[in-house]
């Protein structure tokens, strides 16, 4: 809320319809005339804010049983907000581009692109040179992927090469500059990429996972992230260091877990009649109350005070009757 002025509080708040699937307004000015006077409300807080309220971290995790995954989305103490089913896909390793999640296949060599808000999956690349892809990994330029050797892809999905690499990868991510990847002999590993296609191992900075039955890996800038793979048993989801020692950790969902990653999401207003915020306006006449609606798709202010009033929202033009 803007300090300048004396606040105007808003004492009915009612959304009847609103499905807003991009939206983008740096500042949103309001003018409500009444005769030949007029002032100006200037929202306080940013139009995206005010619909959804402010971005919350939450947890993506993947698990597979049989022919089947699920991703879920959970909060951050580990409750299970939402989870999405995919028959015939067996959903594996995370990577987090620009705060959206891109995940690998392992029946088809596929990579996809993942609307955390519905689940649904956008094809990014398919290799049908290839078979399974466990580990996916991302160096801010080129997806990495390991199938007999390492191949690597641009964010079209546009194969740019590939280099020898006799390692079985079970997760990998791009951390500090270099390639991690775990394998099945519960050993983290790390690469040297720079030199494509002439990959250099450093052993010297290999660790041991939390868990042998660690699978997945996705760096956070901090920390590493991986789920326990056991089969009939829930495991662990767990956030770790560059020595193996747990920070955090959370019980999985479901069992036969693989991927685990971070985002952050726009929360939106689920209870109206609880939500209350402030509007700041210069100078400040009104002397009654005034009640705001969204009614509409593209978020159509009604104001009502006495008089016609008009609202000018950027460009477009809406009166009231």
């Amino acid at each position: 809320m803007l300090g300048l002025c004396p606040a105007l509080e808003v004492k009915s708040l009612e959304v009847k319809s609103l499905e807003v699937k991009s939206l983008e307004v740096k500042s949103l000015e309001v003018k409500i005339m009444k005769l030949n006077y007029s002032f100006i409300i200037l929202f306080g807080l940013l139009l995206p804010s005010l619909i959804y309220g402010q971005n919350q971290e939450r947890i993506i995790f993947t698990a597979y049983q049989n022919f089947d995954s699920r991703l879920y989305v959970m909060e951050m103490d580990g409750t299970v907000l939402d989870y999405f089913e995919y028959a015939n896909y067996r959903l594996q390793d995370f990577v987090v581009i620009d705060n959206e999640v891109y995940v690998t296949d392992a029946f088809i060599p596929c990579v996809y692109k993942v609307d955390i808000s519905n689940g649904e999956l956008d094809l990014v690349m398919h290799d049908t040179w290839l078979f399974y892809f466990y580990g996916l990994a991302w160096d801010g330029t080129y997806f990495y992927v390991d199938e007999w050797d390492m191949n690597r892809y641009d964010i079209e999905g546009n194969k740019d090469g590939m280099a020898f690499f006799d390692e079985d990868v079970m997760g990998s991510e791009f951390a500090n500059g270099y390639y991690w990847m775990i394998n099945d002999d519960n050993l983290i590993k790390c690469w040297d990429f720079s030199a494509w296609p002439d990959l250099a191992e450093m052993p010297d900075l290999h660790f041991a996972p939390p868990s042998f039955q660690c699978r997945g890996l996705w760096f956070d800038g901090e920390y590493f992230w991986s789920a326990e793979s056991i089969e009939g048993n829930t495991g662990q989801i767990y956030r770790f260091g560059f020595d193996g020692q747990v920070v955090e950790q959370w019980t999985a969902p479901a069992f036969q877990g693989w991927g685990a990653c971070k985002v952050e999401v726009a929360v939106g207003i689920h209870n109206p009649e609880k939500t209350n915020f402030a509007l700041s306006c210069s100078p400040n006449p009104a002397r009654s109350e005034i009640t705001i609606a969204f009614t509409r798709l593209i978020l159509f202010l009604e104001c009502y005070y006495f008089e016609r009033v008009y609202i000018f929202a950027k460009k477009n033009r809406y009166g009231t009757k």
